[in-house]
């Protein structure tokens, strides 16, 4: 009888491992699925080079900043300057919401080293980092 009990605990006691793990695994795909992602691109329509910040998630993103070690500046024939798109941080970004900027003519070349910050509905917050190459010859 003793040895029976034993193996009825042990039994549930695995089962409850088990599903709590499986619960917990769920709340982060839950999480995961419904959270925003911030996505920083190079578009190139054939004769400009943009860059684009764009909510690829599913809800929405809030006070969205983007870092460089240098200071982002677009550049024309025309001449050049700051990037308007990241001097103040972004203060809502819906989902599939995309802003673009124009960078570049061409016959310019550039990488960029980007941290990109914000935060969802619930305050948790993001830090992610990317590097954008672009290399454009005059057609």
């Amino acid at each position: 009888m003793l040895l029976l009990t034993a193996v009825s605990i042990w039994v549930s006691w695995s089962a409850y491992a088990a599903s709590r793990e499986a619960t917990d695994i769920m709340r982060e795909q839950i999480k995961a699925s419904s959270r925003p992602y911030v996505v920083v691109e190079l578009l190139d329509d054939g004769k400009e080079v943009y860059i684009s910040v764009k909510n690829t998630g599913t809800s929405s993103a809030h006070e969205v900043t983007v870092n460089s070690k240098h200071l982002l500046r677009y550049e024309t024939d025309d001449g050049s300057g700051p990037l308007r798109l990241f001097k103040t941080p972004i203060t809502f970004l819906a989902p599939g919401a995309n802003l673009k900027e124009l960078l570049m003519r061409p016959g310019y070349e550039a990488r960029f080293e980007l941290n990109v910050h914000y935060h969802d509905d619930q305050g948790t917050k993001y830090n992610e980092a990317c590097t954008l190459t672009v290399r454009r010859d005059e057609d």
